[in-house]
């Protein structure tokens, strides 16, 4: 059995608090964080990245920006410690390109791709990247949201189906 959604009406969708309930004024006067709220699996996820000790390790985040106030007159400090950051980067970046060992592992990959062992692809998207590293191809959604049989996203799909139709327990 489906279960029934219900659209929220817009008063719903928002959340309002009595500000007379906090003994703060504002949020500047408050003790910095120890922890990161509202994202257990991202840091989860981090923490476990990071804590593999093996070399060449990547870790990649995807998330979106969060813009940031600054009290007045910081802006021009944070510009000038981000083009100092840009610089040590800059310089960083040229010595781990200046070294025997960069020259070692370039002639080793380009061998490797030469000999087909492996080959290197770029994507444009997530979609894009799922093609080539399953050799599905995305397949657009039907009215009904659907994707093609044999897609990448049909299987996603079927499951989020059953997951829902369990009422939330995974299957």
């Amino acid at each position: 059995m489906t279960p029934k959604l219900t659209e929220l009406s817009p008063e719903a969708r928002r959340r309002v608090c009595d500000p007379g309930g906090f003994d703060f004024d504002t949020t500047a006067r408050l003790p910095a964080l120890a922890e990161v709220l509202g994202q257990p699996r991202a840091v989860a996820a981090l923490e476990f990245g990071s804590g593999i000790p093996s070399p060449g390790f990547n870790l990649f985040v995807l998330g979106a920006p969060m813009p940031q106030r600054l009290p007045p007159g910081r802006g021009t400090e944070l510009r000038r410690d981000i083009d100092a950051l840009l610089e040590e980067l800059r310089a960083a970046i040229l010595r781990a390109f200046d070294t025997g060992e960069y020259s070692t592992h370039r002639d080793k990959v380009s061998e490797a791709v030469r000999e087909r062992k492996f080959h290197i692809w770029t994507a444009d998207s997530v979609d894009a990247a799922l093609e080539l590293l399953t050799g599905l191809a995305r397949g657009e959604p039907d009215v009904a949201g659907v994707h093609p049989e044999g897609s990448v996203h049909r299987p996603v799909g079927d499951r989020l189906g059953r997951y829902a139709a369990l009422g939330g327990e995974a299957s």
